[in-house]
């Protein structure tokens, strides 16, 4: 389990993926590796790291049709300059 402050997982959801893995890689330098199915990239740091245990681009996609997503502690979004929502939580 991560310690109090330490990032567990992170997924990034973008309609246009290239475009997705050129700002993210200019702004923080990330790699991205093409991993399990079709569309999903795990995310490792400039230095070759995982940026937690795992940190995830994929291609947007809906969970459940007309579902909201629940979590399970604070959730805060957020958007970046293209307009790809971010989140990130702190498990409760």
């Amino acid at each position: 389990m991560a310690g109090s402050g330490a990032l567990g997982h992170f997924a990034l959801n973008a309609d246009d993926l290239d475009a997705a893995r050129r700002f993210y890689g200019a702004v923080f330098g990330w790699q991205f590796t093409a991993w399990g199915p079709a569309g999903f990239f795990k995310i490792t740091t400039a230095e070759g790291k995982l940026p937690g245990p795992i940190g995830a681009l994929q291609q947007r996609r809906a969970l459940l049709p007309d579902a909201p997503t629940n979590g399970v502690g604070p959730l805060v979004f957020f958007a970046d300059p293209s307009g790809n929502v971010v989140g990130a939580m702190q498990y409760g």
